[in-house]
């Protein structure tokens, strides 16, 4: 096994046991998050070009569609971790763009992607399903104590 390959099976096993935590154990936004980040990565699996030209228009579209879903979860949800991930899929297009017209390093490129399109945005989703949990878990524990009364 390649350090490439292991890379990628790493990235796929990453990929689909955050978004399953973030299904089992996340609100409606990290849910929501879920849905997005691993729709998109399937498809983008699915409709990558082949050739040594980099991710082709269909990848490009399938980012540009998950840029506009996490800003439009952001803005409905209000939760940080949702900005965050637009913003690790903002650069993800952007570097497309730049391996377009710069034409640096495929190597570069790739590094680049798996950061932010990959593990950036699967770090958010972690983020906000961790954070979810704990203000789930401290509403739970002031319900079940209720304050006490000094005399």
């Amino acid at each position: 096994m390649t350090l490439n390959q292991a890379w990628q099976i790493s990235g796929v096993v990453i990929a689909i046991v955050c978004c399953a935590w973030a299904w089992r154990c996340g609100g409606p936004a990290e849910r929501r998050g879920a849905i997005y980040i691993l729709t998109a990565w399937l498809l983008s699996v699915i409709f990558q070009s082949h050739q040594a030209s980099g991710p082709g228009v269909w990848v490009n579209i399938i980012d540009i569609l998950l840029l506009a879903a996490l800003v439009h979860l952001s803005v409905q949800s209000r939760k940080p971790w949702t900005l965050f991930a637009a913003a690790c899929q903002l650069d993800t297009i952007a570097s497309h763009m730049s391996q377009v017209f710069s034409g640096f390093s495929q190597w570069a490129y790739v590094v680049i992607l798996g950061i932010w399109g990959g593990y950036g945005l699967l770090i958010c989703l972690a983020i906000g399903t961790y954070n979810h949990q704990r203000e789930t878990r401290r509403m739970r524990d002031t319900v079940e104590k209720p304050p006490t009364a000094s005399a």
